[in-house]
């Protein structure tokens, strides 16, 4: 599942370049260029099966990104990258083996930013991670609230 999420923030990094590069394109070329309003579209197409954001464009013709309608991936000739990061959830009790590392990710300043990305790929793995290794946690109430993720985990009384 790692991997997933890794590979997914890789094709978000990466799909984050091209949208850098037609907006360095449209700002140094034709910014009435009807094929860059297509190949925007297109990839902007391709980030929405991996995620949620907002795409503002630009007087200029640029667009500029924003995953979860707050972090920035592209403004103007500028992208910024994300990450994605796995460590041991917070505030564990001591003895706590077994427990599985929290995935994250992380804007370009290095903040935690994993509960804007509330759709797509990455969401669909979050949930799976968080469905699948949830009751392996032991004591999980102290630990729902270092989960950086919108919905409730489920409790020992609501799991089927």
């Amino acid at each position: 599942m790692e991997r997933q999420i890794g590979q997914t923030v890789d094709q978000i990094n990466a799909l984050g370049t091209q949208l850098q590069q037609y907006n360095v394109q449209r700002r140094t070329g034709d910014s009435q260029d009807a094929s860059f309003d297509a190949k925007i579209q297109t990839t902007l197409e391709s980030l929405s099966q991996l995620t949620n954001f907002t795409a503002t464009m630009e007087a200029d013709g640029t667009v500029t990104v924003l995953a979860g309608g707050q972090t920035p991936l592209v403004i103007g000739d500028q992208q910024y990258k994300i990450v994605d990061r796995l460590a041991a959830p917070a505030n564990l009790p001591p003895g706590s083996p077994g427990v599985p590392p929290v995935s994250s990710i992380l804007d370009s300043a290095g903040r935690d930013v994993t509960a804007q990305f509330t759709a797509g790929n990455w969401a669909r793995y979050w949930t799976c991670i968080t469905a699948c290794w949830h009751p392996f946690w032991a004591t999980a109430s102290s630990r729902e609230s270092s989960i950086a993720w919108p919905r409730p985990l489920p409790t020992a009384s609501t799991r089927s």
